[in-house]
């Protein structure tokens, strides 16, 4: 009888990791395709970025080959294990922990939560971006550097960080790794300068974009796969999250465990408010997290989720990531996820241990419907768009601080400076960098020593010297009478009543920043809050997917005429709208005449218009360079780049706005499609509505 071939790759690699192989799989005998793809690469020591879909074991088809191949060295070794998330650390050191124990091995977390005092002697560090910054900052050692002997280096939920500030800091904090092995290479603190690096994604569009990034000269893994999607209902027909919430709830004869999705802090709080009660009534315990939310909140929703088998959690996209809640029985989502890939971690949290996800798909109106039937057809058909970040240059300034006050010296020559802005941003386009911080006082030149101004010299203790989180102000919510912080980036103008986690609240006074609150005895008129710093997803993606969807090609726009008006779908997404928006500007009034609305999705004009315009047929990048220039500021606002931006040179400003535009590609794009009267019109009909 032949032996499965599966079984015997696996007594193969057990076999080749002898001490890891017990401590790691023990308890499940066999191995998923992604620790069967990843393990024999990663056993080489090569660079790779493994790409798979949520729950497929991951973490332990990493950590198993890394540990292998390093735990019989003589001299001390680490791995250093980036995650974006806090949470994700700790969740990450429950999962570790024991097979780090049973092989004599010491595993430590290095948080803002989190300073454990066994770093120096751990072989695995479990860290954020931001602390990843601080061990090198102030890492120094008596024989040397923490960081000296690392010998790999994970970097976790890649395609979050991708595209991202926080992304951006670590491709920095990577090279002044290398700069730093290199350095305790040549004063003895280590062996070896060589670090191996891997990158663990869910499944991506580009993962060649990702690997040029992070791990420039690794090789893709790439492991397809993907679970069924069981709808409970169509999502093609609105259905409110509530009534749908309730209705199955009531046929389900059975208790379960059900993650509800919201794309804004404050629909989770009203939802999980609004049906506290009735869902209590039928013997489900409520619980509310997202990032506004205190640390102590969102953890003791985590373990009450853990521990309970009759819970329904409403949440952002906090819990999009692999924190262990226990095994969901259904996911839903209120309206959208803004992008597919948000989709696919979403619906990837739900029935983790089967091949299958169950999922309700709730929506307001026809619209949205429409769109959460465009995004699961693209989820399921693996269409994820390809929408291409822009550069993030205000991390320079950051990571050029931070670089300063690494040094023992407490300054760096501006030589050794200038020679990192160029290895991690090469091409020149943050020429003048140092002059203009220097220029700003946040930077002093010291007869070409460059050392901090006293704008991050004040900021070195508060740990905001190590973080690319912008931070958007609003008030903390305190409870007046323990002193608990419940949560924080609150707006308020007046009133008393205020339901935030889920709970109403009464407010009492403000004190500095503080908003004093007790627990609301009785009804109280609903206060004038918010919370700030939330910007509202970028619908580009969900653009994409309804081309894909209706397939529409690529190089059409579809129009739809009813009695007085013109619809044109350009299916764009926010670039696209600001391109169309600047060429109507630059037209002049007769093309702004022409437009009465302009959105991430149509065009929509006052008349029957069949062809198209003359300021739409033959556009040049190089003309638009002039608008960039004038309207900078309000470019920069309407793509969400962050106030730091303002202490760049102008050329970097300019550049980065070029790139979050994708200029050259968009104008092009518009240039080339062509406008069509186009049959699906009742489909289209709905997303004007």
């Amino acid at each position: 009888m032949a032996i499965d071939p599966d079984l015997k790759l696996d007594r193969q690699l057990a076999a080749s990791m002898p001490r890891a192989w017990s401590a790691f799989f023990g308890r499940f005998g066999r191995l998923t395709a992604v620790q069967r793809a990843a393990i024999p690469v990663i056993s080489q020591g090569r660079d790779i970025l493994l790409c798979s879909a949520t729950a497929s074991g991951k973490t332990e088809a990493v950590c198993a080959p890394l540990v292998e191949r390093n735990i019989d060295r003589i001299t001390p070794w680490k791995i250093l294990y980036v995650t974006p998330t806090r949470a994700l650390v700790n969740d990450l050191y429950g999962r570790l922990a024991d097979a780090l124990k049973e092989l004599g091995l010491t595993v430590a977390r290095r948080t803002g939560d989190h300073h454990d005092m066994a770093c120096e002697r751990a072989q695995v560090i479990l860290t954020t971006p931001e602390s990843f910054d601080s061990l090198l900052c102030r890492g120094k050692t008596a024989h040397g550097h923490i960081l000296a002997d690392t010998v790999a280096i994970v970097l976790d939920e890649i395609h979050l960080l991708y595209g991202s500030a926080r992304g951006e800091q670590v491709r920095w904090l990577l090279q002044r790794l290398r700069k730093l092995k290199k350095q305790a290479r040549e004063k003895g603190w280590c062996r070896s300068q060589a670090i191996q690096v891997v990158g663990l994604s869910a499944t991506i569009n580009n993962p060649e974009l990702v690997l040029e990034a992070f791990i420039p000269g690794g090789q893709p893994v790439v492991v397809k796969g993907k679970r069924e999607i069981e709808c409970i209902a169509s999502p093609q027909e609105p259905k409110r999250l509530i009534d749908s919430l309730l209705t199955y709830i009531a046929k389900e004869p059975q208790k379960e465990k059900i993650l509800v999705f919201c794309n804004a802090r404050k629909d989770v709080d009203y939802l999980a408010y609004t049906m506290r009660e009735e869902l209590t009534h039928h013997g489900y315990e409520i619980l509310a997290h997202h990032g506004s939310l205190s640390q102590h909140i969102r953890e003791q929703a985590e373990e009450i989720a853990r521990k309970s088998d009759a819970v329904i959690i409403f949440a952002t996209s906090t819990l999009e990531l692999g924190i262990d809640i226990g095994d969901i029985d259904l996911v839903v989502l209120n309206g959208p996820a803004p992008n597919v890939s948000d989709l696919l971690q979403r619906i990837g949290r739900g029935n983790r241990r089967t091949n299958k996800t169950r999922v309700l798909f709730c929506a307001s109106n026809e619209k949205d419907a429409l769109i959460n039937s465009a995004m699961l057809e693209a989820a399921r058909y693996g269409f994820l768009g390809d929408n291409v970040p822009g550069p993030h240059y205000a991390v320079a300034r950051q990571q050029v601080a931070s670089y300063i006050f690494q040094s023992p010296k407490g300054y760096r020559s501006l030589e050794k400076i200038q020679s990192l802005i160029n290895e991690c941003v090469p091409g020149q386009p943050l020429q003048g960098l140092l002059d203009t911080l220097v220029t700003e006082s946040e930077l002093v030149n010291d007869h070409g020593r460059i050392k901090l101004g006293r704008f991050w010299l004040d900021r070195m203790g508060t740990g905001f010297i190590h973080s690319n989180i912008e931070d958007k102000g609003g008030y903390q919510v305190v409870d007046a009478t323990t002193g608990e912080r419940i949560a924080s980036g609150v707006r308020y103008s007046q009133g008393k009543g205020l339901k935030t986690g889920g709970k109403k609240l009464q407010v009492q006074g403000i004190e500095s920043n503080r908003l004093l609150v007790t627990k609301q005895k009785k009804a109280q008129e609903e206060a004038s809050w918010g919370y700030v710093g939330f910007e509202g997803p970028d619908s580009s993606n969900q653009a994409q997917a309804l081309r894909y969807f209706l397939d529409i090609p690529d190089d059409v726009w579809p129009i739809v005429q009813t009695e007085n008006e013109t619809y044109v779908f350009h299916f764009g997404g926010r670039r696209t709208k600001i391109l169309i928006n600047m060429l109507a500007k630059q037209a002049g009034r007769q093309a702004n005449l022409q437009i009465a609305e302009c959105n991430d999705i149509y065009l929509r004009f006052p008349g029957l218009v069949s062809e198209k315009p003359d300021w739409l047929t033959k556009i040049s990048a190089t003309a638009l360079h002039q608008d960039i220039v004038e309207n900078l500021s309000s470019l920069e606002n309407k793509l969400s780049r962050p106030a730091a931006n303002k202490k760049l040179p102008l050329k970097a400003r300019i550049d980065e706005v070029k790139g979050w535009l994708g200029v050259e590609r968009e104008v092009e794009r518009v240039n080339r499609r062509y406008w069509e009267a186009w049959d699906l019109v009742s489909a289209l009909r709905v997303l004007t509505s």
